[in-house]
């Protein structure tokens, strides 16, 4: 027997202090001598011991659990209680597993997760054992006064914020706080505020006046009433121009302007056309009404819309989608070729890839790829295709127009296998959306068909190889519609139920009605529960409201990612 445990989590199942003995649960991948999956009811023996060889075991259980293509889960302390005090007393502990009468196995490290233990045992403790000289000790502040921190010797320091507790009767509205720090009231019967005993107090306008703006010495320039027409004698920045072909850049300590003439532009902040002269860094999102000529380079930190169309991309994360043509022409008696991203990544990206044969349905059944860099992606193919659909992320967990996506490189040791499990770095709310893709960057020799087998889960999921590879880069996304910068996608799970002919080009699956305007591309995923069904999947047809796939024979489920670009 071998066992492999890729996830291992030892959590208090709940907090609650009557649970004196909780639950632990562990998870795991056992297989015989030949890499074979065990099923069936299997007795496991679990013990913790204090060192990683050698010793007595400090407390053991043995249990008899149910396994499904090699995968299981047991709970610690079911037979016999596991007290969160053994976590408590001491600094590590180890894991030892032992399958029926065979040896026990190496033992694993008990990382820092099961010492929520100690949370527990804390909740346990006494009344009596707290010391009776406590800091705090029944110290409170008195009234509407909040604790604001303690002095030197202990004692709370309170304190009551200006406008603590209160409130404007009902129908009034609050006009603004005085300078004792007390609400200034108003009906809400058109009233107007004169600035009486405001918190400015002694700079507002009198009766009658309005404040049209403030002098160079900080006091508000008052007019007649409000139809007057301000002459901006006084104010801060009075009868102040530029010289012709400079600009406004700030305002300096004294009130006057500060000019920058046009050839030093480092910065706007928008445009409705015009001419930009010299290297200019664009602050946010740039919108372009009018004709525009740049001398010089322009980066925009943003979006830049020019005539309505979005030119730009978010980069928190920077997510790339698209589509190439004619695709891995024959070179030398290979098939490869090139995806350069329209924007270069930080750092090199995860990606992953679908075929197209709307045009011909007689190209590549496999793709693969063979070199990865931050700026491009370079692929092998069985053959040429009509189109290669792409989709390009950084890798980690990001949170994308309110749902969940992850998007990794699973690597083996040294290689990947058929039966390999991917687990994601924290759990989805429900099954995501997964697309998956061989990654032989390390040797170009490895396994060119995969799919997803058994279920997908909300930790993780299975695949097949029909060989070893090198890595697998995959995307899961949390089902549902995303509009991203200048891309509207939708992932989802088609429910085939084995209902296309092996081969057909007419297995033809419905989109969300009236969701997309244009012919979507797409990258689709084989995801055969019992692992007996087809070994690759490519687009037919791609429209607005339905796509059509070609499957090389039957399946229970296809997972596809959809986009148009805004």
């Amino acid at each position: 027997m071998r066992l492999l445990l890729p996830l291992l989590a030892l959590l208090i199942a709940s907090p609650a202090l009557a649970q004196s003995n909780p639950f632990y649960p562990v998870q795991g991948v056992l297989t015989d001598a030949d890499d074979g999956a065990i099923d069936g009811d299997v007795e496991l023996s679990f013990a913790l011991y204090e060192a990683e060889t050698g010793g007595t075991a400090q407390w053991a259980e043995s249990q008899t659990i149910s396994f499904t293509d090699g995968l299981f889960s047991a709970y610690l302390g079911e037979s016999n209680d596991l007290s969160a005090s053994l976590f408590a007393g001491h600094d590590g502990l180890w894991l030892g597993i032992s399958v029926g009468t065979d040896g026990e196995m190496p033992r694993v490290f008990v990382g820092s997760s099961p010492y929520a233990g100690y949370a527990e045992l804390a909740g346990s403790v006494g009344v009596d054992a707290l010391p009776a000289e406590a800091v705090l000790g029944d110290q409170g502040c008195a009234g509407n006064a909040v604790a604001i921190g303690l002095n030197a010797s202990g004692e709370l320091l309170c304190a009551a914020p200006a406008s603590w507790d209160q409130q404007c009767q009902s129908g009034d509205f609050v006009a603004g706080i005085d300078v004792d720090g007390a609400l200034i009231c108003l009906t809400d019967q058109g009233a107007v505020y004169d600035g009486t005993n405001f918190a400015v107090s002694g700079t507002q306008c009198v009766n009658g006046f309005v404040m049209v703006g403030i002098t160079p010495t900080g006091q508000p320039d008052c007019q007649p009433d409000s139809d007057s027409l301000y002459s901006g004698l006084d104010f801060a920045m009075s009868d102040q121009l530029c010289s012709d072909g400079d600009f406004v850049a700030g305002i300096n300590p004294d009130g006057t302007i500060f000019c920058e003439t046009g050839d030093d532009v480092t910065s706007v902040h928008g445009l409705t056309g015009g001419t930009i002269t010299g290297n200019t860094d664009v602050i946010g999102d740039l919108g372009v009404s009018g004709d525009l000529t740049i001398t010089g380079s322009l980066t925009v930190d943003g979006t830049l819309s020019v005539g309505g169309e979005n030119l730009g991309f978010l980069d928190d994360p920077l997510l790339l989608m698209g589509m190439e043509p004619s695709f891995c022409t024959a070179s030398s008696g290979t098939n490869v070729g090139w995806v350069n991203y329209p924007r270069a990544f930080d750092a090199e990206p995860v990606f992953v890839a679908g075929m197209d044969e709307s045009l011909s349905a007689s190209g590549a059944s496999w793709i693969r790829t063979q070199q990865s860099w931050p700026n491009r992606a370079g692929l092998r193919c069985s053959s040429n295709l009509d189109a290669l659909h792409w989709l390009a992320i950084d890798p980690g967990r990001h949170v994308v127009d309110g749902k969940n996506i992850e998007a990794g490189v699973f690597q083996g040791a040294p290689t990947i296998a058929s039966g390999s499990a991917v687990f994601f770095s924290q759990a989805f709310q429900a099954p995501p959306v997964v697309i998956a893709h061989i990654d032989e960057t390390g040797d170009q020799n490895g396994g060119t068909r995969l799919r997803l087998i058994n279920q997908v889960g909300v930790s993780g999921f299975e695949v097949w190889l029909d060989g070893s590879v090198d890595a697998l880069s995959y995307i899961a996304l949390d089902p549902g519609e995303y509009f991203y910068g200048r891309y509207h996608f939708y992932a989802g799970v088609w429910n085939i139920n084995n209902a296309c002919s092996p081969n057909s080009n007419n297995c033809t699956q419905s989109l969300p009605g009236g969701m997309f305007n244009n012919a979507v591309n797409g990258l689709f995923m084989v995801h055969d529960t019992n692992n007996n069904g087809p070994r690759y999947v490519r687009a037919r047809r791609l429209e607005p409201e339905s796509v059509t796939l070609q499957l090389e024979s039957n399946t229970e489920f296809v997972h596809y990612v959809v986009w148009e670009q805004i």
